[in-house]
């Protein structure tokens, strides 16, 4: 197998509902494109929250072996992504890559040490926080753009995305004309709050209201970089060593966003953990194709490092699913993930899923008093529930959880 030579990993906000593939009256033609001609990811879940869904990809880990599975770091949190773990780009570089982040971070920037530049990536344009302005780049009072480590104030007063497409662009030309292999990962702020969205892409949706309006021509506007990115790589020659996988990172903000699947972004529920996702390359054999395996994030982690050539891959939470996804063979490395596992007021949270026969156990049991916390070793089963619904699951995916 000969290694990849370039690959991008997009990261978005968006329910099961946001896409055309799902929603015929949502617009992303390019998508779509990718979509019909690549590797369909039928089983792809995340973290019902984006911090902790980041945190799975850098480090192959679940939130709960990392301490980031409660929540998202707001902009006053004293600490960040644990600096006890080698992050994704820095192994890329161990292999020879260039690495490229572009967009939202959320990882952490209460120190230096926490900051893209200091994690692995070679350098980086976009914003440290989880959401701001998409046109003044500003968030409680203070502005947050950054080119490199640099304040980049030229920023101010253009919308995210067309910044963003640039600079995948620039970067793709850039590359074309290097020896060697990079690694670009654009984690595109569309389609987070606040809503806004240039005028152009409201046109997209003449017969919708105007909250809609905004909030489907934000997910035409995220559409419209993808088309960009695969433009520049086929304009410069690139397409036919290029890995791109495309994911939410975690399921929309309202039901109504991720129907048919239960629940909504924030929920262990389908809907706030199944989302929207692709893989495309012309190396992946037997395209198009449906693979309904189970992908968990934290898969992403050692399945890119087996992309980059990788023959030893750490031992974390992941999966290499590399030739699986390649070959279209039915051989899937993973039967089982856990959502997510917590302990707050005295109770253990958790559910995990099992693909054998569409079950899921959910969790939550009472800490044994006295006892290490540690999930696996000390949880007390006063109170578990397990539910088998083979046709439910198949049809709606309307699996049970901890909480609505």
């Amino acid at each position: 197998m000969s290694v990849i030579k370039h690959f991008k990993r997009e990261l978005f906000s968006s329910g099961w509902n946001d896409i055309s593939w799902h929603n015929e009256g949502i617009i992303t033609p390019n998508l779509q494109k990718l979509y019909d001609s690549g590797v369909r990811l039928t089983n792809n879940y995340v973290q019902p929250l984006c911090t902790p869904t980041r945190s799975a990809l850098m480090t192959g880990y679940y939130p709960y072996h990392l301490g980031r599975q409660k929540s998202v770091l707001d902009y006053a949190t004293p600490t960040g992504l644990t600096l006890n773990r080698t992050l994704l780009p820095e192994k890329l570089s161990e292999l020879g890559y260039r690495t490229h982040g572009i967009g939202k971070w959320h990882l952490g920037f209460c120190d230096w040490d926490y900051t893209p530049l200091r994690r692995g990536f070679d350098t980086f344009y976009g914003f440290y926080q989880g959401a701001e302005d998409y046109y003044t780049h500003t968030i409680e009072g203070g502005y947050d753009f950054r080119d490199l480590e640099r304040v980049a104030y030229e920023a101010n007063n253009t919308y995210s995305s067309f910044l963003f497409g640039d600079r995948a662009v620039e970067i793709i030309y850039e590359e074309a004309e290097k020896e060697g292999p990079y690694f670009l990962y654009l984690a595109l702020q569309n389609i987070h709050t606040p809503r806004q969205v240039p005028e152009e892409f409201l046109e997209y949706y003449p017969d919708d209201d105007p909250e809609t309006q905004i909030y489907n021509g934000m997910i035409s506007a995220m559409d419209e970089v993808v088309g960009r990115v695969v433009e520049a790589l086929r304009s410069t020659g690139q397409e036919n060593n290029t890995v791109l996988i495309f994911s939410s990172d975690n399921g929309g903000v309202t039901g109504e966003k991720n129907a048919p699947l239960r629940g909504k972004k924030g929920t262990l529920w389908e809907g706030g953990t199944r989302v929207p996702a692709l893989m495309y390359s012309p190396v992946l054999e037997n395209t198009p194709r449906e693979y309904s395996g189970l992908l968990h994030v934290t898969d992403w982690h050692n399945t890119l490092l087996a992309v980059a050539g990788a023959s030893i891959f750490p031992e974390n939470d992941g999966f290499n699913q590399w030739e699986a996804l390649r070959t279209g063979l039915p051989v899937y490395p993973r039967d089982s993930f856990i959502y997510n596992l917590d302990y707050e007021d005295n109770e253990a949270k958790g559910a995990i899923r099992y693909a054998c026969c569409n079950v899921t156990a959910i969790v939550a049991a009472r800490m044994i008093p006295g006892v290490s916390s540690t999930f696996g070793s000390v949880l007390n089963p006063l109170k578990t529930s397990c539910a088998i619904s083979k046709e439910r699951n198949k049809t709606q995916c309307n699996v049970l959880s901890t909480k609505e």
